[in-house]
């Protein structure tokens, strides 16, 4: 499965947000054995043409990502829009916390929730 992930509109929970119409994709092999990427929503297209953009070889989709990281990063230096204000994009789970202080969260000292370099304290791997 890939997912493309947005943080929320709040600045209250440090959290991964996946709320865009075709945000998931499902990795599946076809018929002939090849390894593809089809989009949740892919029984919402119309026409061939939107069927073709939402069922796509997993190696197109992996490079149609990286150009459009590339180009991201060319048009905005690294962050998430083209004015300096804009925070960097965040490409790592581990950074949640550096983009969320960018735009502003407060966070408040608790030895439960955070441990002494200040990163929040994730919760325990799943049991067995």
């Amino acid at each position: 499965m890939i997912l493309f992930l947005s943080t929320p509109t709040t600045r209250i929970v440090e959290a991964w947000n996946v709320n865009q119409y075709f945000d998931i994709w499902f990795i599946q092999k076809d018929e002939n054995n090849q390894i593809r990427a089809i989009a949740q929503n892919i029984k919402d297209a119309t026409t061939d043409e939107q069927r073709n953009r939402l069922n796509l070889p997993l190696d197109e989709l992996v490079r149609e990502i990286k150009n459009a990281a590339q180009e991201r990063t060319t048009l905005h230096n690294g962050r998430i829009g083209p004015e300096q204000y804009h925070p960097p994009l965040v490409t790592d789970a581990n950074h949640l916390q550096d983009f969320y202080k960018t735009i502003g969260a407060v966070y408040i000292a608790d030895d439960a929730l955070y441990n002494d370099d200040g990163a929040t304290v994730l919760p325990p791997p799943v049991p067995g």
